[in-house]
């Protein structure tokens, strides 16, 4: 429909000259402006009473009494109901196209420290070493999503009507209220981890909805895998515990490190991987890896690096059994 045809229309529909199905193309065109926003601020009634009383203002004026020749009247009140009508359909058009801003913010820790963020929606987050969480001043719209680098637990508030989604990586959890954790180290293997309620992980292939004490994880071939864990060895950072869940050697000792601020330099000589199962809680490094030892045939020695870091210099020979 031009723009020729649609202020036609218009005016016919305000005279009340318009056949049914005329007047339907307008409803249509009024529907149409409410569609286009993505996040409506009016409701559809509350545009359709606007538009009404605005259509009966346009009424009157055109069957206003005529007296004696008023022929440039009769113009100038058509042209005033297409103005009205035109004038309606743009502002309905501004108002539920209307966005507040909502500024985005961003807390970061460092390789040393860790960090308690409560949400708009009084979800709170702790925040792992080395790690970034992207969130909203407040949430607005129909999702309450925020996004992750690095590795954190999520306890989330209960809100059947505002799903809450954390983007990491390749992963997106969706929960409704729950507590998880997220892990999404970059070169590491990304993993979500349910401790209580229910969440859907997806990648762009797949999705997975996982209950407590379940894990969904990247596999090397970036598939979406789903198995069963104990929470804790995932989650026990938030309490100064350290675990390893019969995870490979290299792994465990690059978790080591980053727990305790330092470089590592691995050399595997051993043709199998060995898997480590061991839990410390507020232990000193050196404790850690004597009991390591116990597992695994290894040795080890620090040194200095760059920026106040050590070194750790790992060289495994394989298990002992």
């Amino acid at each position: 429909m031009t723009e020729k045809e649609l202020r036609a229309l218009a005016k016919k529909h305000a005279d009340g000259s318009a056949t049914e199905a005329e007047s339907e193309r307008v409803e249509a065109f009024y529907d149409r402006l409410q569609e286009r926003a993505e996040k409506p601020q009016w409701t559809k009634e509350e545009a359709q009473s606007t538009q009404a009383r605005i259509l009966g203002k346009v009424q009157s004026a055109i069957r206003e009494p005529k007296h004696g020749n008023s022929y440039v009247g009769e113009v100038w009140r058509v042209a005033a109901a297409v103005v009205l009508v035109a004038g309606l359909g743009l502002m309905i058009y501004l108002k539920i196209n209307e966005q507040p801003t909502v500024q985005e913010l961003a807390t970061t820790t460092t390789a040393t420290q860790r960090s308690t963020i409560v949400l708009a929606d009084g979800s709170t987050v702790r925040l792992n070493v080395g790690s970034t969480l992207y969130y909203p001043e407040t949430f607005i719209d129909s999702i309450r999503e925020v996004r992750l680098v690095g590795e954190a637990f999520f306890d989330v508030q209960p809100n059947p009507n505002q799903p809450f989604l954390v983007r990491s990586g390749e992963l997106t959890t969706r929960v409704l209220g729950t507590t998880f954790n997220v892990r999404a180290y970059a070169g590491e293997q990304m993993d979500v981890t349910v401790t209580t309620g229910r969440v859907r992980v997806a990648t762009a292939m797949s999705q997975l909805v996982l209950q407590p004490d379940e894990q969904a994880y990247l596999d090397e071939d970036r598939q979406l895998n789903k198995r069963m864990v104990d929470n804790g060895y995932y989650s026990g950072w938030r309490e100064a515990t350290i675990a390893f869940d019969l995870i490979p050697f290299d792994q465990a000792i690059a978790k080591l490190a980053r727990w305790y601020h330092m470089d590592t330099n691995i050399v595997i000589k051993a043709k199998s991987p060995c898997l480590v199962r061991a839990t410390y809680r507020n232990e000193g490094i050196t404790d850690i890896l004597t009991g390591l030892q116990n597992i695994v045939d290894f040795e080890y020695e620090f040194r200095d690096a760059a920026e106040d870091r050590l070194s750790i210099n790992v060289t495994s020979r394989g298990c002992i059994n």
